[in-house]
């Protein structure tokens, strides 16, 4: 099975000063893993870690995982990649993203890799 880059991307926009925050995507119809990354910038290395994101958390509440080793902090700037393989097929739910502490600008995207002959 190929995998490929869904349809649906979702983006969270800049969030500032925040320790947690929601925003809206899409699972597409044959998406075979939810991927989500977070960036932004904090002087903090504690509130600048990623403590969780769940997908729809009033809803099928699905925890994704960090990926070993997708973490990297540089200065101030940080990344962290999670996923959720076979992420319920939903419509218009919410990815949750919940930092360490307040971070001085932090977002988040969402990405589904779907099977690509369902494409």
């Amino acid at each position: 099975m190929a995998i490929s880059v869904g349809a649906t991307l979702s983006n969270s926009g800049n969030q500032t000063t925040s320790s947690g925050f929601s925003f809206a995507h899409t699972t597409d119809t044959s998406t075979k893993c939810l991927v989500v990354v977070v960036t932004g910038v904090d002087a903090s290395a504690t509130d600048s870690v990623v403590s969780s994101v769940v997908w729809d958390s009033v809803g099928a509440n699905e925890s994704l995982t960090e990926i070993a080793g997708g973490r990297y902090r540089v200065g101030n700037d940080f990344i962290s990649i999670w996923y959720k393989s076979l992420p319920s097929i939903l419509s218009a739910k919410n990815v949750t993203v919940s930092m360490g502490g307040a971070c001085t600008d932090v977002q988040a995207s969402a990405i589904n890799l779907v099977d690509a002959s369902a494409i």
